[in-house]
């Protein structure tokens, strides 16, 4: 065990700063204690009590940092065999814009994970062409299901871009939660695909309804007149009352962020997933109150996909998913989805 343990050091030692920090604790550790000691040693009779008297805090010190880098090092063996059991990896890449590299992106996955990952994928197509989405989709359940059949797999990377709606979809596809799943994220200025952040700010929630402000509005809302309830997320940009449809254009209550719009607005894996929870149940609470919800969503990729893996068939009910087009400022077509394989095309007047 010692000796397995020493040549994983040794062999990650030059890329794995966990590594070098705890070495240097345990070497620092080491050095303080053993000089310590040959000061006393060699020092003359008149300083060696002065030397003696300080030497428990030496000690001390020598020794609180040794357990710091052995823990620190037997801490990262023992991540280092968790990552080294995972059988297989599965990468899903699902780009939904004809323009975009065709390229899955392995180079985004951990270094000794890039070996070991079977790639899914279905190639690019236009997210926002309607007659391609539901055959698409369908296409789409049969790659995930197929990874199924890999019992081997225990872990899945995603990455995918394309229109609100079908971004919404592709995340539903990985609602089972049967695999550990992280979603990639696409860096539009670079043109490449990066894991989300472990650290970030604290972020949280604003909801606004017809002038009520805060979860007030929540309780305040009401269904239209075919018991339906719109839901605008608007993280990256504001969803405009001036811009929602008609049907819906008094019944909505609009999630923003409290930090303000912006790109990317969350980069944190973390704060992401409790923002995605905290709209999640008020999601399933609105269900409650209504037969439909109507979800406008202006948010980064790595989000929509995450808030499409949260659906729940029995708790969240029906949804109609929009797409917004720039060009008229409106939105003029959706995805009705309730948990089945064949989605619903919609489009608005």
């Amino acid at each position: 065990m010692l000796t397995k343990f020493l040549s994983i050091v040794i062999g990650f030692l030059k890329k794995d700063l966990g590594l070098k920090i705890g070495r240097a604790f345990l070497a620092s550790g080491v050095m303080l204690l053993g000089g310590f000691q040959v000061v006393i040693n060699i020092a003359p009779s008149t300083a060696t009590a002065t030397l003696q008297s300080s030497q428990s805090i030496v000690c001390f010190i020598g020794v609180f940092l040794i357990v710091i880098g052995a823990g620190i090092l037997l801490h990262r063996y023992y991540l280092w065999n968790i990552e080294n059991s995972t059988q297989d990896i599965a990468l899903f890449y699902f780009p939904g814009f004809t323009n975009i590299n065709p390229h899955p992106p392995l180079n985004a996955l951990p270094n000794n994970k890039r070996k070991k990952a079977t790639l899914f994928t279905n190639g690019k197509f236009d997210s926002y062409n309607t007659q391609l989405i539901v055959k698409e989709y369908s296409h789409l359940c049969e790659i995930v299901e197929r990874r199924s059949g890999h019992t081997e797999m225990n872990e899945a990377y995603i990455a995918a871009l394309g229109s609100v709606p079908y971004l919404y979809l592709v995340g539903t596809l990985f609602r089972d939660g049967h695999m550990p799943t992280q979603i990639l994220e696409h860096n539009r200025s670079t043109d490449k695909w990066h894991q989300l952040e472990t650290f970030g700010k604290p972020e949280s929630l604003n909801y606004s309804y017809n002038h009520i402000i805060g979860k007030e509005s929540i309780m305040a809302i009401e269904s239209n007149d075919n018991d339906e309830i719109g839901v605008s997320i608007s993280f990256t940009h504001q969803v405009k009352n001036i811009e929602l449809p008609k049907s819906i254009n008094i019944n909505t209550v609009d999630i923003s962020l409290v930090s303000g719009q912006s790109f990317d607005a969350i980069p944190c894996e973390y704060i992401q997933d409790n923002i995605v929870k905290e709209v999640s149940h008020l999601l399933t609470s609105l269900a409650k109150k209504s037969s439909k919800l109507h979800l406008l969503i202006s948010a980064q990729a790595s989000i929509i996909l995450k808030l499409g893996k949260a659906y729940h068939n029995n708790m969240t009910g029906t949804v109609v998913i929009y797409n917004y087009d720039p060009k008229i400022k409106s939105y003029n077509w959706g995805i009705e989805f309730n948990g089945s394989k064949t989605p619903k095309i919609i489009t608005f007047k």
